[in-house]
């Protein structure tokens, strides 16, 4: 937690409620990616980055929204995340 607020520090501003909305991401990779697996949480920060991007440049009004839909419909298919815990 310590290393990933050092490393989002420069990249934007420091606001009071800026922890709930990377909170909510972190939380949303975790689960894109499978609970107990470095590699899973390591594709499901790909899969949200590039679907964020994609909504910012097909639908930016939306662009929040999109990894969202992802990541339900992908717990629909793969309840578990893209890769079993490793623990």
């Amino acid at each position: 937690a310590g290393l990933g607020g050092a490393l989002i520090a420069p990249m934007v501003n420091i606001t009071l409620g800026m922890d709930i909305t990377i909170l909510i991401e972190a939380f949303l990779i975790v689960i894109i990616g499978g609970l107990g697996n470095i590699w899973g949480a390591l594709c499901g920060a790909l899969i949200f980055g590039l679907v964020h991007a994609f909504g910012v440049l097909f639908w930016p009004q939306f662009a929040i929204v999109f990894p969202f839909v992802t990541a339900g419909i992908l717990l629909i298919v793969r309840p578990t995340g893209l890769l079993k815990s490793t623990w």
